[in-house]
């Protein structure tokens, strides 16, 4: 099936295959001719949106259909493709709310012609329900029996609902790592404990070990090729490092350090985002991943800076023990907004002991 390929390996073969052989609209493939103006843009949204909400799925531009019949008439791109692909980007990115919405964007060359054909893949979303914000739409979409529709009530409710059990899953499984660690407390020693979560982690099946063991076989760096099984995953320990693979693909990687200065390697947690990415998708996890850094057993500790800062206050709160930071989450490894989002993240623990900038 065209939609459960790679988009970058469609051709223009597979697109002929569709027409020749008639193939109709279902739930994970939509047709549109070419478009203009508004009618794009809200075709496009609309689409986009109702894949995302549903099971995912392929739109394809400029295929018209006639008489029930399939044409390649293909989609004028007169300023080239890099503007129109930059286009559609601008369209969904603005949109679509929530925006963090995984999408790939191709074209194929159709023989013979200036024209192309279009491919939006969109893949289920984990943070649902997403809904159009345009001026002309402001609704819900589902893809449901071969057509994009507005959502009704109890589908709206339904998936909020959704949402809200999948955050109650994260945060109770933060929680009762966090407590472990906690719990297992140790004279005038710190941890720093990374967290990276996909939204598929609690709604899929496990994933193969053996596909994740053949992986990190080639040196992956987050393992160096060193790790061991255990009921939960695979993991690996040092004296200072402890690194879990949970089989539903949540990664845990706790730092242990001691002394009175607390170091956050804001590098080190980059890295970590990266690689973490780099083992996704190695393993085909393309939900959207939720970070996360907790400092636990920091209580009558101070900060180490890596920077000048103007000024110090007094700690209003010197008894707390656990420091949470806020949730980053991203759809794909994106240097310039994971590192806003980490200057964010970072602040709010300088903040807590005491430094402005």
């Amino acid at each position: 099936m065209i939609h459960n390929k790679n988009i970058d390996d469609i051709t223009f073969n597979d697109i002929k295959y569709l027409i020749d052989s008639n193939f109709e609209e279902n739930k994970f493939l939509e047709y549109k001719s070419e478009l203009q103006g508004k009618n794009e843009k809200k075709q496009i949204l609309k689409s986009v949106c109702g894949f995302a909400n549903s099971e995912g799925g392929l739109f394809i531009y400029g295929i018209s259909e006639d008489k029930n019949n399939l044409k390649p008439k293909g989609v004028s791109i007169p300023n080239g493709w890099d503007k129109k692909r930059l286009q559609l980007v601008n369209i969904i990115k603005n949109g679509i709310e929530p925006n963090n919405i995984n999408y790939k964007i191709n074209k194929v060359d159709i023989e013979n012609s200036d024209k192309v054909i279009i491919l939006i893949e969109v893949k289920k979303s984990f943070n649902m329900p997403h809904r159009v914000v345009n001026a002309h739409i402001k609704d819900f979409y589902i893809r449901k029996d071969g057509q994009t529709e507005s959502m009704e009530y109890n589908n709206l409710k339904e998936y909020f609902s959704l949402s809200e059990k999948l955050l109650t899953k994260i945060n109770e499984f933060r929680e009762n790592r966090i407590f472990n660690f906690y719990s297992a407390r140790e004279n005038n020693i710190y941890k720093t404990i990374y967290h990276a979560i996909p939204l598929s982690a609690f709604s899929s099946e496990d994933l193969d070990m053996n596909s994740l063991r053949n992986i990190l076989i080639k040196n992956h760096d987050l393992f160096n090729g060193s790790y061991f099984p255990n009921f939960e995953g695979i993991y690996k320990e040092s004296n200072d490092k402890f690194l879990q693979f949970y089989r539903n693909g949540i990664i845990e990687l706790v730092y242990f350090k001691k002394g009175d200065n607390i170091l956050l390697d804001k590098k080190n947690f980059r890295k970590f985002i990266k690689e973490s990415f780099e083992l996704y998708y190695e393993l085909d996890i393309k939900s959207q991943v939720v970070f996360y850094i907790t400092l636990v057993n920091i209580k009558g500790k101070n900060f180490d800076l890596d920077n000048v800062f103007v000024e110090k206050y007094n700690i209003y709160d010197k008894e707390r023990e656990i420091l949470p930071s806020n949730s980053l989450l991203l759809n794909q490894y994106d240097e310039n907004l994971v590192e806003r989002s980490l200057e964010n993240i970072f602040l709010i623990f300088k903040n807590h002991f005491g430094y402005v900038e």
